[in-house]
C-alpha cells in the first residue's frame, strides 16, 4: 500500500522538498559573493591605477603594465562580488584606455546588466558603439 498524491505525508514531502530547492537554489546564488575581499582587491586596483597615471607621459611600457594589473583587480573584484558597479565601471575604462576593445564592450556590458542609474544607458550605449567602430576600423586595415 503506498501513499497517495493527496495525503498529508505527500503534502509535507512536496513542501519540504520545495523549501530546500529553494533554499539550495538562493543560497547558490550569492555563493562566492565577497564584498568585503571585492573592496580590498578593487583598493587595490585603485592604487596601482594611480601609479599608472602618474607615469602615463613619462614610460607608456610602464603604464601600460600598470594598467593591466589594475584591470587584473578590478576583474578579481567583480569576480569576488558580481554586483559591484565601480569594479565594472574601473575594468571598462582601464581596458579602453588600453585600447582592448572587445574586453572594454565585455566589461562595458556587465556594466549595464548591474542595472545603475549613472551607468546604464546612454553611457555604456555610446561606449559600445565607440569600441565596436574602432574594431571594425582595425579590420579595415
Amino acid at each position: 500500500m503506498g501513499v497517495s498524491r493527496n495525503s498529508p505525508a505527500m503534502t509535507k514531502l512536496f513542501t519540504f522538498y520545495l523549501c530546500s530547492t529553494l533554499l539550495v537554489t538562493c543560497q547558490s546564488n550569492n555563493e562566492g559573493q565577497n564584498p568585503k575581499k571585492a573592496l580590498q582587491l578593487f583598493s587595490q586596483g585603485k592604487k596601482i591605477l594611480k601609479n599608472r597615471n602618474a607615469i602615463d607621459y613619462k614610460d607608456s611600457a610602464k603604464a601600460t603594465e600598470l594598467n593591466k594589473k589594475a584591470i587584473e583587480k578590478f576583474a578579481a573584484a567583480y569576480e569576488a562580488d558580481t554586483t559591484f558597479v565601480e569594479a565594472a565601471l574601473y575594468a571598462s575604462e582601464c581596458t579602453m584606455y588600453g585600447q582592448d576593445y572587445e574586453a572594454c564592450i565585455n566589461w562595458t556590458s556587465k556594466l549595464m546588466k548591474l542595472n545603475s542609474p549613472r551607468w546604464s544607458g546612454k553611457f555604456c550605449e555610446d561606449r559600445i558603439q565607440y569600441c565596436k567602430r574602432k574594431l571594425q576600423t582595425s579590420e579595415n586595415k
